[in-house]
């Protein structure tokens, strides 16, 4: 959030008091109606505002985000990218209250490829997130090693995390290795990790699993994604 200058004025301090208070009433409203670090979708493609004058793509790009996103939901011109069966990488404007889906009409207008909408996405939501951090869950208490991880981030964006440049380097500190992983991702605002061979926990978790993949107004898979020898996902077992 940008910084805001104070207001400078030399009338009375009252008046100064009332009308700094009016200021602030639209704006707290308008930030309380975010959803986590995200917000709300408005439309199937780029709401009016996206088509004034003077928000191209130079002005939008910082607020460029990829989203994780189920392929029967996707409409004809949203521009996205496979990352699984079944699931797709999509991209969205975030306005810090609401957000748009990117199509290929606005890239048209935009004048870029999708490999740059892809590459900006992908470099500012890095940002976004910086740094990334896990949360560490039922260690062994004999080893002391971790049972259990999800990024340190609740919101929209929660599973579109596995796309993060650190995600990978990130799960490898905290269990000492990328493959034999099971990454859990119900809905777009849930990310559990664990190892492939911990039976007991996929037990413990399995109940919260589909119960979020089934009431969740977005969700995303009924089954895990297994780490890929080199990075990348492959489809795993049923929750």
């Amino acid at each position: 959030m940008k910084k805001r200058h104070p207001f400078r004025t030399h009338g009375r301090p009252g008046t100064v008091f009332l009308f700094s208070v009016l200021i602030c009433i639209p704006f707290l409203l308008f930030s309380c109606s975010g959803e986590g670090k995200g917000g709300k979708e408005t439309g199937s493609g780029p709401s009016s505002a996206a088509q004034e004058e003077g928000e191209g793509f130079q002005r939008l790009r910082t607020s460029l985000r990829p989203l994780l996103e189920q392929e029967k939901n996707i409409r004809p011109d949203w521009v996205y990218r496979p990352l699984a069966p079944g699931l797709l990488e999509t991209f969205v404007v975030d306005r810090q209250g609401s957000f748009d889906r990117v199509t290929k009409t606005l890239l048209k207008k935009w004048g870029i490829t999708k490999e740059k909408l892809v590459e900006e996405s992908e470099a500012w939501f890095t940002v976004f997130v910086d740094p990334l951090k896990f949360r560490v869950f039922q260690k062994d208490e004999d080893s002391g090693s971790p049972k259990v991880a999800h990024p340190d981030l609740h919101g929209i964006y929660t599973a579109s995390l596995i796309l993060h440049p650190s995600f990978k380097e990130g799960l490898k500190k905290v269990f000492g290795r990328w493959e034999g992983l099971l990454v859990a991702i119900p809905s777009q605002k849930h990310c559990w990790v664990l190892r492939a061979s911990d039976e007991g926990i996929r037990k413990k978790l399995r109940k919260e699993l589909v119960q979020e993949f089934k009431t969740s107004p977005h969700p995303l898979l009924d089954h895990y994604l297994s780490t890929k020898a080199g990075g990348g996902y492959e489809p795993g077992p049923p929750f």
